[in-house]
């Protein structure tokens, strides 16, 4: 079997950051999270969070850790809580387990595109 490495992309414009995982998310991508999270506690302009999870196999308990500090970094700031979008099953599962429905909102990806 094998395993994509993880990868972690980050945008932010016109008041929205995505902050995008892809592939095997474990440890090593941490510092790379915990840097993201203590930049957005002090992004100028902030409005919306958005976590693109769709391209994500595994999200490991120190990764989710990190996504949930995400969170806390911008308790109070926005209108809405940030929103994960999520189409990998087990994933989603871990997230649910978890208990990440209490501080972000869960999508699932839609299975087509609208025409």
């Amino acid at each position: 079997m094998l395993i994509e490495e993880g990868r972690i992309k980050a945008a932010f414009d016109s008041g929205v950051f995505v902050l995008k995982l892809c592939g095997d998310v474990r440890l090593t991508l941490c510092a790379t999270l915990d840097t993201q999270a203590q930049r957005l506690a002090e992004t100028p302009g902030l409005r919306a969070v958005l976590i693109d999870l769709r391209e994500a196999t595994n999200v490991d308990s120190t990764a989710l850790g990190f996504l949930a500090k995400v969170a806390m970094a911008v308790k109070g700031r926005l209108e809405q809580p940030p929103t994960i979008i999520v189409d990998n099953d087990d994933v989603r599962k871990m997230l649910d387990v978890m208990g990440f429905a209490r501080f972000f909102t869960l999508m699932e990806a839609p299975l087509q595109q609208a025409t």
